[in-house]
C-alpha cells in the first residue's frame, strides 16, 4: 500500500498551529463588518432584519477564515490535500458556529420553499390533467394517483421547511445573544 502520508512541511502549518490560533483568534472588528455589509449589498437593512442577519452571518465566516488564515498560515491550496471540512471550522468562536447554524439553517428553509413551489406548480397541472372529461378514465386515475404522490411530497416539505424555520429563529436568537456579549457590530454603534 503507498505511503499517503503528507510531508510535514504541507501540515505543519496547521498542525504546529492549532493552539496558537485558539489563543489568538479575536471576534470580528465592527469596520471589517462594516464593509462587508456594504460589499454583499446590505446597506440600509433595518439591524436584526433576516436579511441583516444573514449578511452579517456570511461577513463573520468571512472573518473566521481570514483571521485563521493569518494566524496559521494556512492556505485555501492546503485544503485539497484534506478530506472533511476545512480546519478552521475547529477553532471558530462560539458566535461565528452559530453564524454558521443560521446561514445553514437558512439554506435548508430557502431550499425547501424552492422546492415547494415548484411541486405546487407541477401539481395543479397534474391535477388539471386528472380532471380532464376529455381524457380516458384510466389516464385520469393515473394523474389523481400522481397528483397524491405530489401532495404527499408536498406536505413532506412543509414539515422539513418548518422544522428549518424553527431551527432558523432559535439560531437567530442565540448568535444575537453571543453577539451581543461581544460589543457593537458597527462603527457606529461603536460610537
Amino acid at each position: 500500500m503507498p505511503d499517503t502520508a503528507l510531508p510535514a512541511t504541507e501540515i505543519a502549518p496547521a498542525a504546529l498551529g492549532a493552539q496558537s490560533v485558539a489563543l489568538h483568534r479575536k471576534p470580528a472588528l465592527p469596520g471589517f463588518l462594516g464593509r462587508r455589509q456594504i460589499k454583499l449589498g446590505g446597506a440600509g437593512l433595518t439591524p436584526w432584519s433576516l436579511h441583516w442577519v444573514l449578511i452579517y452571518c456570511e461577513a463573520e465566516l468571512d472573518w473566521s477564515r481570514a483571521d485563521y488564515s493569518n494566524l496559521s498560515r494556512w492556505s485555501d491550496s492546503h485544503v485539497s490535500l484534506y478530506d472533511g471540512p476545512h480546519p478552521e471550522q475547529a477553532h471558530r468562536l462560539p458566535h461565528e458556529r452559530m453564524a454558521a447554524t443560521v446561514l445553514n439553517a437558512w439554506r435548508h428553509a430557502s431550499t425547501t420553499a424552492s422546492d415547494m413551489r415548484a411541486l405546487i406548480l407541477t401539481l395543479k397541472g397534474q391535477r388539471e390533467v386528472a380532471n380532464d372529461a376529455r381524457q380516458d378514465l384510466d389516464v385520469r386515475s393515473q394523474w389523481l394517483g400522481v397528483s397524491r404522490t405530489t401532495e404527499r411530497q408536498i406536505a413532506d416539505l412543509w414539515r422539513r421547511r418548518h422544522k428549518a424555520w424553527r431551527v432558523l429563529v432559535a439560531a437567530v436568537r442565540a448568535y444575537r445573544a453571543l453577539r451581543e456579549e461581544i460589543g457593537p457590530m458597527t462603527e457606529s454603534e461603536a460610537a
